[in-house]
């Protein structure tokens, strides 16, 4: 886990955060979306649409929750990469499922669990392509940036 500490009130801060994102609906642009319900937040970084590149998933994304601590603003918060997030790895076990119940007409214990194993993989793939591309990189940065600093932060 991952915190940051800023000169903003917790309130105010996340009042900004939510100000600064982007909506979901900006396919092919890089931004920023999520969402920010009271001290909570969720937040993606996607990059900028690439015919040659966006094979790769680079998302980077941030869980966490902003309070105050004697006096200062704590932003704690878990990265994850690529496809690696609570959401896509429900998706991709539900789609494994759903195609050996499609494919046998009967979904036994086992196929729940090489579901979720191959959705977990998945996941472990994405992220460490993305990791390794130009552009994951840069979205990492781009996570700690507006982490530090929503009031100034940019896209």
């Amino acid at each position: 886990m991952e915190v940051y500490t800023s000169q903003l009130p917790a309130k105010a801060y996340c009042a900004i955060l939510r100000q600064k994102l982007d909506s979901p609906f900006y396919v092919f642009d890089e931004r920023i979306n999520g969402i920010v319900i009271g001290h909570c937040f969720s937040i993606a970084h996607h990059a900028q649409w690439e015919w040659n590149r966006k094979i790769t998933c680079e998302t980077n994304r941030a869980w966490g929750y902003v309070r105050e601590r004697d006096g200062k603003t704590e932003v704690r918060f878990i990265r994850g990469r690529g496809l690696l997030a609570p959401s896509w790895i429900l998706f991709y076990t539900l789609v494994c499922v759903l195609t050996i119940f499609f494919g046998v007409g009967a979904v036994p214990g086992e196929a729940w669990l090489a579901s979720f194993g191959i959705a977990v993989f998945i996941g472990l793939v994405t992220a460490f392509q993305d990791s390794l591309t130009e552009n994951g990189i840069a979205g990492a940065g781009e996570i700690s940036r507006i982490l530090r600093n929503p009031k100034e932060y940019y896209c």
